[in-house]
């Protein structure tokens, strides 16, 4: 049976924020805030950890809590094997061939119904449904509530099949957001639609800025040796990530740096089950390099340790196929880490090509990308400051807040 439980969180004051974002953004802020303080608001996703919706309610809650609007998130609950039904759509609007079997799609539709009974429970008056795991939950319960649905996932290239199945659910929701306007579904209602890219908490474990000493001894039990190049790619388990495909890119650097490393890292949250297999697939063809590190959150890596990459990594690679948006990405630039992305999403949005980082396509261009980064520190100190100052002004939490403010007070 599904059901739906409450997920506790830490407080966060937005006035820790106020010298961090423009004066303008807090002030508009606070003057927002005053205008919702009447409305109740529950927020649903798949799970509280591992992967970048979690990463950012985590943060985004609190500080709605913050300015005195009542909010409460909630996770669903379901049977382990509903999110290998899921994780195949989150695959099929994504582009991937394929359709749900009459046994999927009937698991689908029968577990979302009884998520909704649950949802029915709640006091509220806006209801916002993450992703496509709860979507037809959501679509059960909106004569009950006003609704919202916020797809982070890239739809550029959709399966037609999904985008059929989805889109009726889809329409009977108040508003709809997507990251980017390029992720548009043919079929939605255009007067509902909204685009907003999502953000990073500069203030959080993961964020804050930590020195270089201080990162360093945080990865010496992992075994990793800061005083050669450290090449690091941080994503889900995932193909869309293309992890083989920097293993390959990552070998060709190796032969002009031949002391170099390479560490691939990342969650298995419990709504990828098909992680598991793909972490496996990379350990399988890399266990007799022991200068491949393959690190998760099973291993005892967690958002410091994260930070602590983050800051000392030579280069960060973010080579994916498809990308909702990509905050690792974003974390990286803020710490004024330029990144070797993937012309793909929202990699492309967040990186000017050649001036806060590199926009790839193949393992060749990786590889030359990488190469620079590595051979001239002066153009990477250079695109590293700008791609901070790029984050500073579209990429924080408090400007994803101001965001959907708006959108609420559009609502009621």
């Amino acid at each position: 049976m599904a059901d739906i439980s409450k997920v506790p969180y830490s407080r966060i004051e937005i006035k820790k924020y106020k010298d961090i974002i423009s004066p303008v953004l807090y002030n508009e802020i606070l003057t927002l805030g005053e205008k919702l303080k009447r409305i109740k608001i529950a927020v649903v996703n798949s799970t509280a950890s591992g992967g970048g919706v979690a990463e950012i309610l985590k943060s985004l809650i609190p500080m709605f809590e913050s300015i005195g609007i009542n909010i409460a998130w909630y996770v669903t609950r379901t049977e382990p094997n509903f999110f290998s039904t899921t994780k195949k759509l989150h695959n099929l609007l994504q582009g991937q061939q394929g359709k749900f079997s009459d046994k999927e799609l009937k698991q689908y539709i029968d577990t979302n119904k009884q998520i909704a009974e649950q949802l029915k429970q709640l006091n509220s008056d806006v209801l916002i449904i993450n992703d496509p795991q709860p979507l037809s939950a959501g679509a059960e319960v909106c004569k009950k509530f006003k609704t919202v649905w916020h797809c982070h996932v890239d739809t550029s290239f959709v399966n037609e099949w999904a985008r059929a199945m989805i889109v009726p659910f889809v329409n009977k929701y108040s508003r709809v957001i997507f990251s980017l306007s390029e992720y548009e579904l043919e079929g939605i209602n255009k007067d509902k639609l909204l685009f907003f890219p999502p953000a990073i908490d500069p203030l959080s474990l993961k964020n804050v800025i930590i020195n270089r000493d201080f990162a360093e001894n945080m990865l010496r039990r992992f075994k990793i040796d800061p005083r050669r190049p450290i090449l690091v790619q941080i994503s889900r388990f995932d193909h869309w990530k293309d992890p083989l495909g920097v293993i390959k890119s990552y070998l060709q650097v190796r032969k002009h740096f031949p002391d170099s490393q390479l560490i691939l890292t990342g969650s298995l949250p419990e709504d990828d089950p098909e992680a598991i297999q793909v972490i496996q697939e990379i350990k399988d063809k890399t266990i007799n390099d022991e200068n491949i590190f393959i690190l998760s959150d099973r291993d005892g890596l967690g958002s410091i340790e994260i930070n602590a990459l983050q800051t000392i990594a030579d280069v960060v690679i973010q080579k994916s196929k498809r990308e909702g948006f990509g905050l690792t990405v974003t974390e990286a630039m803020w710490k004024k880490n330029p990144v070797v992305g993937g012309k793909t999403g929202g990699i492309k949005v967040q990186i000017e090509d050649g001036i806060s980082g590199f926009l790839v396509e193949t393992i060749e261009q990786c590889t030359n990308a990488v190469i620079t980064l590595l051979k001239d520190v002066n153009l990477k100190t250079r695109m590293g400051e700008k791609a901070k100052e790029s984050v500073r002004e579209k990429y924080l939490m408090p400007r994803l807040l101001r965001d959907y403010m708006l959108m609420l007070i559009g609502m009621t």
